[in-house]
């Protein structure tokens, strides 16, 4: 490699990436080399107090050249290496094992507007669980009365259905697939209501799936037998269906409904692989390319797209451009919470906490 290049190449990446994380790293790097670190601090400051000037921009090169040559450039492709590797576009940074903490064959989670995760397991249980990783409770059984659920029934050859939504209230609602029903519960399990029934009319279930919850209350619920979303009153009336009839684009099964930071409905259609956006009128206002099947939002709009064979996560800006893929393994689209937490479940059913390391702006 180019000693010159190397050089041209750690100012030309200092000097682009901006006044604050560069000389972190570069001046962090090369202090550590030479035994001086407590220069790191001093030289951090100026850089952040002083204009970025010409007269700044020349001052830096000299000062990192003579760095590096102190170092000696039998180090620098190392330094390079540090300074220019890209950080990936998402980190797994905590994972809570699913048998260390008991959980059988988890679902779906969701996060709660206190950062708890909810988990819904194949066992028909649902388990709550704070952001650090502790069980707190744990509630259901498998059965049809109130509580209990069916997330297996005649869809086990398919895999369990257990999807789980939390309202920015803190009430917890989960599709009870093959029970044909929608079951509400106060933050700590206390069944509420619940409502739906088997069948194919206004009203019920071939197979209750994703869902979400609006501040009002309003529930939105996938149907994946029936192929359309409802849209239920707080009391769990029916207030409008979509479906292919409403607009082609959402003929297939869609997954992963959720709402925006503009209060839209967001969902996969992996039959035809378009994110799909409505209004909480049912009126459909845009979609895009992604090879979606589960869908999951932001707090700044940004679209996290999950195929149904691919572990891999594709993240699409507001504008619907493709900012990059994360292999990570992850059974579905992430959940974000209400202060920036992002939680999934990985290929082995493990909960992991999250981080994405998007571009600025």
């Amino acid at each position: 490699m180019n000693q010159h290049s190397d050089i041209d190449r750690v100012l030309s990446r200092w000097f682009d990436d901006g006044p604050v994380t560069m000389p972190d790293r570069v001046v962090g790097v090369v202090a550590g080399r030479i035994g001086r670190q407590p220069q790191r601090r001093g030289w951090r400051l100026f850089w952040r107090q002083r204009p970025v000037n010409g007269y700044t921009k020349l001052v830096a090169a000299a000062v990192a050249g003579l760095a590096l040559a102190l170092v000696g450039y039998a180090t620098l492709p190392g330094l390079v290496n540090q300074v220019g590797r890209p950080r990936p576009l998402g980190e797994i940074i905590a994972t809570y094992d699913a048998r260390t903490l008991g959980l059988v064959r988890p679902v779906d989670l969701a996060v709660a507007p206190n950062g708890d995760i909810y988990v819904t397991e194949s066992n028909d249980r649902v388990t709550e669980i704070t952001p650090d990783g502790r069980i707190v409770r744990q509630w259901g059984a498998p059965g049809s009365a109130p509580g209990q659920f069916d997330f297996n029934g005649l869809q086990a050859a398919n895999g369990a259905y257990a999807s789980i939504a939390v309202a920015p209230d803190g009430r917890v609602y989960i599709s009870d697939s093959d029970n044909h029903r929608v079951q509400v519960f106060e933050a700590d399990g206390t069944f509420v209501r619940q409502f739906g029934s088997a069948g194919g009319q206004r009203g019920q279930f071939g197979l209750a799936y994703d869902l979400t919850v609006d501040a009002s209350g309003n529930v939105y619920v996938l149907d994946d037998m029936l192929e359309h979303l409802t849209k239920f009153g707080p009391t769990g009336d029916v207030i409008w269906i979509a479906n292919r009839a409403t607009n082609p684009v959402l003929a297939g099964h869609t997954h992963g409904v959720t709402l925006d930071p503009q209060g839209r409905l967001v969902f996969g259609n992996d039959d035809n692989g378009k994110v799909i956006y409505l209004d909480t009128n049912g009126t459909f206002l845009d979609a895009f390319d992604a090879g979606a099947c589960d869908v999951s939002v932001d707090n700044t709009g940004n679209v996290y797209v999950g195929g149904c064979t691919s572990p891999d996560i594709k993240v699409f800006d507001p504008t619907h451009t493709l900012i990059g893929t994360w292999a990570g393994a992850l059974g579905g689209a992430p959940a974000f919470g209400p202060r920036g937490e992002i939680f999934g479940l990985d290929s082995d059913g493990n909960i992991v906490r999250l981080r994405f390391n998007l571009p600025a702006g």
